[in-house]
């Protein structure tokens, strides 16, 4: 299932039971392009010395999300790129990235750097696209690149530092993972904004 479709399901009649607090199942984002194969996670574009690099190789990857409900409130939870027609498992941890703005950027470092070669003000034209951007992952157009070179979205909870694993299928490395929130992670703010509805049972409530 697309991710945006699951989200416009979740909001429609009440809510399911047994539904909240827990993690989806794992929802299709798109395919991102990595030119390259070389893999920039972060919260700061174009700033290499931030983040994680990690060398997947070149190719189309299949981007995938996974949520979490709290009340009226959906927060990615994961998010992953794996080769196309694999079926991966989690490795080891490789390394972390982190954010101070509340999204993190997954897109190819070298296509980025030519892009920026050629037009010095590319990086602001990335920063205006980002500014555009919801609350959950998706494939972000920018002017001057190629369709599907940048994937963005919400980290989890907003700011922190996220551990990143290898997704190994069988002795191949055939993605990666980033863990915004683990499944037993409590919900971190003192009140939801966006409140729990009101007939929800207590077993639906995140205590």
């Amino acid at each position: 299932m697309k991710l945006e479709t699951f989200i416009s399901q979740q909001f429609v009649g009440d809510a399911v039971r047994g539904a909240l607090g827990v993690e989806s199942d794992w929802l299709d984002v798109g395919l991102v392009s990595l030119p390259t194969g070389t893999l920039h996670i972060t919260g700061y574009v174009g700033d290499q010395s931030e983040g994680f690099i990690a060398p997947l190789g070149a190719g189309v990857f299949e981007a995938k999300a996974k949520t979490i409900r709290y009340g009226h409130e959906i927060r990615m939870s994961r998010v992953c790129l794996v080769g196309p027609n694999r079926a991966p498992i989690r490795g080891e941890k490789i390394g972390e990235a982190g954010t101070d703005s509340g999204t993190m950027v997954l897109y190819d470092l070298r296509s980025y750097g030519e892009a920026e070669t050629h037009n010095p003000k590319f990086r602001d034209t990335v920063l205006r696209a980002l500014l555009k951007i919801g609350l959950y992952f998706e494939l972000v157009p920018v002017e001057g690149w190629p369709a599907h070179a940048l994937l963005a979205g919400s980290s989890g909870f907003d700011d922190g530092t996220f551990p990143i694993f290898e997704l190994r299928d069988g002795p191949n490395v055939a993605g990666v993972e980033i863990v915004f929130i683990k499944p037993d992670q409590p919900y971190p703010f003192k009140t939801n904004k966006y409140e729990t509805p009101p007939e929800a049972d207590e077993d639906e409530t995140l205590h």
